[in-house]
């Protein structure tokens, strides 16, 4: 039997359909932002697993831990920073800029936050720490 019909016979079962969701999960997945939830989503685990599965990612080097402040008009990531960085005193929302409103500048002190954490570009996976 050849693989691509191998590869055939597992597409038309369960197997083929858990493998598309996960796939799906994957390609929809920014590496730039990704949230515990799209881990608890891909791993099927509960809340708290999926947050320890990201601080070993961190702990390992593959995934850096960020922060963001949201616009509290538009809830889009206004500015990000690292666990050992510093939001500027002021940030601009380019979105409400751009619709020309009056307020577009906060403090990000009065924003609402978010955790997330990206992929880093060099991942150290050799798995000998």
């Amino acid at each position: 039997m050849s693989f691509e019909k191998f590869f055939q016979i597992i597409d038309s079962t369960r197997i083929g359909d858990f493998i598309a969701r996960k796939q799906a999960i994957i390609e929809n997945t920014d590496p730039e932002h990704i949230y515990v939830e799209n881990i608890r989503g891909f791993f099927g685990v509960p809340h708290r697993v999926a947050a320890s599965f990201c601080a070993m990612a961190v702990k390992r080097g593959l995934f850096e831990h960020r922060f963001g402040v949201l616009c509290p008009k538009h809830r889009q990531i206004v500015a990000e920073r690292g666990e050992d960085e510093n939001f500027e005193p002021v940030v601009t929302c380019n979105i409400c800029q751009g619709l020309g409103e009056e307020e577009f500048q906060y403090e990000p002190r009065e924003l609402g936050s978010i955790e997330f954490f990206r992929l880093r570009e060099t991942c150290s996976t050799s798995g000998n720490d």
